[in-house]
């Protein structure tokens, strides 16, 4: 505390005042004298300036006087700039000597500038000056008052600073620190720059003190305190109170993210010691130290006893409580090894590994998790994984902690590049062998035999606790166990009977792991789907029937082959593929036969669910009928995975079976194995099979044989749930060149069996569960392969959203089936044909007329080779015939032998479609409709579909006329369909009826029905 200088003894003397009046009023006399000379002198210039520009316009003067003129300009404007400066000065003179000053401050408030006003004693705060008399007397209007804004107003008022700075700290007087100032005012205001420090610190004094949001980590951050005493004893004397508004705990995290956001963490903190004690700045270290490992590693978090209690004791058997004994002893040794837990998939190697992980931390141990990935995250250029290891090394190497790595094969390939071939599991490996640190790993039996292949010493390095599959029991007994927890949680609950049911139908249809992993997932996914759409206290049993659906939406397979109370009906089987395929009896009864001994429960469950080879020329259906078997089994025929076996030709080409294994691949183009594993549910298409080269069919033996196969990197995938079908036209040149058609496949000398016996070994071919022969469509099946294909081209956008009408001829049918079906490519071209020679004219004819109306039609036939597309209208002939001269219908007399079938020939060439004429055409119609739907009709068609399959059939020399009267009865039975149609088309329904119709289509029409009218005899005659 110090005394201030009395401010009353620089008061002016009466001679120093008499002596400055004198002066002033001689300043005043001159300034007066000095603007009256110049403004005299500025007016002499002007009118001399004008004068002589006058005479520069006039012409009377000289070039010379025009420059003389501006000049004088000029300085007349000099002049009258001087005499405003001296007026000015004037008037500011007079203005001091006889008015106050404009500042002056109200008289009702103390002012450090009057003379009359004792400021008091000054006073010391944080080295700066106070004075007693201004502070007293706002901390009395300060304790009197609940609204201190005239306060933060004086405390504004910067100009006064005894004043300013006796407010800011009256206002932080600790009787009204817990009453909340007024608005945000010294809060923006202190926010803003080029303030005095000394106002800057004392508001942010009353901040602390009044301000709930300003707390310990605010004023850290926010106060220039580093390297400043006085903003640090400014903290440190309101530290305590800052903290009651939020404690230590609280604002630990956000300091933390301070330190983070430093560029030295660590100084940060140093530097924090000067407000921080030293427990805390102890605590702070720490935290800071774990938030680095976040995104390495998650440390594990305390829990309670009863947590630790349930983890130690969850669905843990005798025999799995054991393993969990035997491993905690390992790590219970002074000098403790690393452990790996290996197994089979789903048998709750993690389970243990949890168990064993929590009694390590009752013991004191610190548990840190992390995984492959985490540990290389972010690592992009050479040198930052060194740079990492180098950090988290000294965290692995404490006392008693323990690194967790749940999926430890996934180490393997961390880490390595082209330019680095030592990944993570070297350093990793190095640090174990020394006994610097400790690691817990689990991983799948397959996965460690691949790590061994490649790391034989994983043996020395690390101990390895092996879990075997438990009983059906045993297993039983962990799931009930697991749903009494789950029932907790989520109130459903599995009676002992629908657990045991779901062990056998996980051993099953979810073999791809084992039967107490399968049913541990097939548990948690239904009582999640079950909780989706549960009332909060609702209680909810498991059934078989959910477990029967679960596995149905898991798998793909139709409900009738998971439950057995289902029946399966064959017949069923074999209609769904009939309506899906075309022709090809032997490979649909094939399926169907498959698909029986599934639901019976009789297939190997050690193989694949099937293997087959179809073998016929190209085009005959055979992807179409791999499609249409994942669509039955799994529900869509997305399940079909294709490979293309002419692409693996080298080593190369079998990263596309069996990935890279490099850790490297592309992981854009996914392997054969790596779509297994992600869809166990696969039909696999190896399709050309025999274009790959031959060392790649020996790949496959073992997939065929035991249901497995081991990618580049050494891991096993199930192939239980997959059907492979393998394609092949090896041996259609030779069937080609033979005999008009060829056996089944049972037959010896099938010319396919006999070239897939050629070209595969016998150890190869004995591993296929059926060989079987697709052999060229016949006409029918063309027929209906062209109408499928018709059906798909015309439900496309630009007709579906017309209502055109089409009708097709059966010229345009047979010239459509010669573009579409080659004897080398099939089916094939099919689509490509209907698209290039129908829908281009057909579009043409769509864009030349608007939508249709009534009914109007387009009307489609073959002429000349091509397809031609006819716009029909039938109203619009009804004038233009009646105005012809119709030449009468020739009459029949009453010769018995007379009928409408004698006028057909007539109508063919003249007819001028009056309603007679389509009379007699129907009528002729209705009789052949009569003969095709008659009994003896649909007789004779099976018989001749029956000799076909007789044994020898297709090498007998009467095969001729058995096949030409079936073909002639297939253009028949079509024909006559075309027909009706378009006599329905063109006699409309009752509203529409009309008297004449277009004459070039009825006369179509009648050559047609002659046609059809001539093959039936053909066909009664011998051939």
């Amino acid at each position: 505390m110090s005394t201030a200088e009395d401010p009353h003894e620089n008061t002016p003397s009466v001679a120093m005042k008499i002596v400055t009046a004198v002066f002033g009023g001689f300043i005043t006399l001159s300034s007066i004298l000095v603007t009256i000379a110049l403004y005299g002198l500025s007016v002499l210039l002007l009118m001399g300036a004008i004068q002589l520009l006058w005479n520069l316009v006039a012409g009377n003067g000289k070039p010379v006087d025009g420059a003389v003129a501006c000049l004088m300009l000029l300085l007349c404007g000099f002049f009258v700039y001087l005499v405003r400066k001296s007026a000015d000065h004037y008037v500011r003179y007079l203005r001091g000597s006889n008015q106050a000053p404009e500042d002056e401050t109200d008289p009702e408030m103390p002012d450090a500038d009057a003379a009359e006003f004792d400021l008091g004693e000054e006073l010391e705060m944080y080295g700066f000056t106070i004075f007693s008399a201004p502070l007293e007397e706002l901390t009395e209007e300060v304790k009197k008052s609940h609204d201190h804004q005239s306060i933060v107003e004086l405390s504004l008022n910067l100009e006064n600073y005894p004043v300013s700075s006796a407010a800011l700290v009256a206002l932080g007087d600790p009787e009204v620190v817990e009453v909340p100032l007024p608005d945000d005012t010294l809060k923006n205001t202190l926010d803003s720059d080029e303030l005095p420090d000394q106002w800057n610190l004392f508001a942010a004094r009353v901040l602390m003190l009044r301000d709930p949001s300003v707390t310990l980590e605010t004023a850290i951050r926010e106060y220039p305190w580093v390297d400043n005493p006085q903003w640090t004893q400014l903290i440190l004397d309101h530290r305590d109170h800052l903290l009651k508004k939020s404690s230590f705990a609280e604002e630990l995290p956000k300091l933390v993210d301070l330190c983070k956001g430093s560029t030295d963490p660590n100084e940060s903190v140093s530097i924090l010691s000067a407000i921080l004690n030293a427990e805390e700045v102890e605590t702070l270290r720490e935290e800071l130290r774990m938030s680095e490992l976040e995104g390495i590693f998650e440390v594990w978090p305390e829990k309670s006893a009863e947590e630790k209690a349930e983890l130690r004791q969850s669905s843990l058997i005798s025999t799995q409580k054991d393993h969990l004994h035997s491993s905690v002893e390992r790590f219970s040794l002074d000098h403790p090894r690393s452990l790996l837990i290996t197994g089979p998939s789903g048998v709750g190697k993690k389970t243990i590994a949890l168990s064993v992980l929590c009694q390590l931390e009752d013991q004191g141990w610190t548990v840190l998790e992390s995984s492959a990935q985490d540990l290389i995250a972010g690592m992009m250029f050479i040198g930052q994984m060194e740079e990492r290891w180098v950090k988290i090394l000294p965290e692995l190497q404490k006392p008693k902690t323990i690194l967790y790595i749940p999926d430890f094969s996934e180490m393997e390939h961390a880490g390595k590049h082209m330019q680095n071939p030592i990944g993570l599991l070297d350093r990793l490996n190095n640090e174990v062998r020394r006994q610097r640190i400790t690691v817990l790993g689990v991983l799948s039996e397959n996965d460690m035999e691949g790590m061994l292949r490649s790391n034989s010493a994983l043996r020395k390095y690390y101990d390895v606790e092996s879990i075997s599959s438990p009983a059906a029991s045993a297993a039983e007994e962990i799931l009930l166990h697991e749903a009494q927890r789950l029932e907790g949680e989520s109130g459903i609950s599995t009676p002992a009977a629908v657990a045991k049911l779901m062990v056998e139908l996980s051993g099953q249809f979810l073999s791809f792991q084992a039967p107490l992993g399968g049913a541990f997932d097939l548990l948690k996914s239904l009582v999640q789907r079950k909780s989706t759409n549960k009332a909060a206290n609702e209680k909810i049993m498991l059934t078989p029937e959910d477990v029967f659906e679960e596995i149905t939406r898991l798998s793909g397979l139709p409900t009738v082959l998971v439950d057995p109370n289902e029946s399966l009906d064959p017949n069923e089987v074999q209609t769904f593929f009939r309506n899906h395929l075309i022709g090809q009896e032997e490979a649909i009864q094939c399926m169907v036969d498959r698909i029986t001994l599934l639901k019976a429960g009789l297939t190997d469950t050690d193989r694949p669910l099937g293997v087959f080879f179809f073998a016929g020329p190209t085009g005959t259906g055979k992807t179409e009928s791999a499609k249409v078997l994942a669509r039955y089994l799994f529900g869509s025929k997305d399940r079909l995975l294709r490979v293309d076996m002419s692409e693996l030709q080298s080593y190369e080409d079998l990263s596309k079976l069996f990935g890279s294994g490099t850790g490297l691949q592309n992981h854009h183009q996914r392997s054969l194995l790596d779509s297994i594993r992600n869809q166990p549910f696969s039909v696999v298409l190896l399709d050309e099979f025999e274009k790959a080269h031959p060392n790649v069919w020996d790949l496959f033996l073992q997939a065929f044989d035991d249901a497995r196969m081991t990618d580049a990197a050494g891991h096993v995938v199930s192939l239980k749930h997959v059907v492979f079908i393998l394609t092949s036209n090896v041996g259609a040149r030779e069937a080609s060149q033979g005999s008009f058609g060829f056996k089944s496949s049972g037959g010896a000398d099938n010319p396919y069996e006999i070239a897939l016996r050629e070209t595969f070994r016998p150890e190869f071919l004995n591993r296929i569960d059926q060989i079987v022969t697709f052999r060229p469509f016949s006409r029918t099946e063309q027929r209906a392969l062209l109408e499928l294909e018709l059906e798909r081209v015309l439900s496309r956008r630009g007709l579906k959203d017309r209502p055109w009408a089409v009708e097709w001829e059966d010229s345009a049918i047979d010239l459509l089936l010669t573009q579409g079906l080659t004897a080398d490519l099939g089916a094939r071209p099919l689509r490509r044909a209907v698209e290039q020679h129908a829908l281009t004219p057909i579009a043409r004819e769509m864009l030349a007329h608007d939508d249709p109306q009534a009914d109007q039609f387009l009307f489609v036939r073959g002429e000349g080779g091509k397809i031609v597309v006819d716009f029909v209208d039938p109203d619009a002939t009804e004038q233009a015939v009646a105005e012809q001269q119709l030449v009468p219908i020739p009459e029949l007399g009453d010769s018995s032998d007379s009928s409408p079938r004698l006028l057909i020939p007539y109508i063919a060439m003249r007819g001028s479609g009056r309603l007679e004429e389509v009379d007699a055409l129907a009528e002729q119609v209705d009789k052949l409709e009569s003969l095709v739907e008659s009994a003896e009709w649909s007789e004779a068609r099976a018989k001749a579909m029956e000799s076909m399959g007789v044994a020898g059939f297709w090498d007998d020399p009467q095969r001729l006329p058995v096949l030409a009267r079936a073909e002639l009865r297939d253009r028949i039975d079509h024909g006559t369909e075309t027909a009706r149609s378009l006599l329905d088309r063109l006699s409309g329904d009752a509203e529409t009826s009309r008297d004449s119709y277009p004459p070039a289509l009825i006369q179509r029409l009648a050559q047609q029905i002659y046609l059809l009218d001539h093959a039936v005899e053909v066909l009664d005659e011998d051939l």
